[in-house]
């Protein structure tokens, strides 16, 4: 079951306000552009959202992408529940976008220069 742009656009939404950003501070820390950013949170944007785009938004809402994946639809935690061999699908999938999170993560922290 996907979730609905607009539900997934709340959810970026809370997530942004939890953490007290404005939408302008998002867009620096996700390097997404404010105009993007109001699309998703509003619902109104027409294309799926890309694994770059999640993998921004997860490192500057300080998420792990997954989270994401799941609020927009694309994993479902009742399916991978659902036996064996699915829960082992789920968790491999899990690891390959935590992995790939990880080493965005990374990359950033060795591009901070240390004062």
């Amino acid at each position: 079951m996907k979730t609905s742009p607009s539900t997934f656009g709340i959810f970026i939404k809370e997530r942004r306000k939890n953490l007290g950003m404005s939408i302008t501070d998002l867009s620096t820390l996700s390097q997404i552009s404010e105009d993007h950013l109001c699309m998703i949170e509003s619902g109104t944007f027409k294309q799926g959202v890309t694994d770059q785009v999640i993998k921004l938004l997860a490192s500057a809402l300080k998420i792990p992408p997954t989270q994401l994946l799941i609020a927009i639809g694309y994993l479902d935690g009742k399916w991978a529940s659902s036996d064996y061999n699915r829960q082992i699908a789920f968790q491999m999938t899990m690891l390959k976008v935590e992995n790939a999170w990880l080493r965005h993560e990374l990359q950033l922290a060795k591009n901070v220069s240390v004062v």
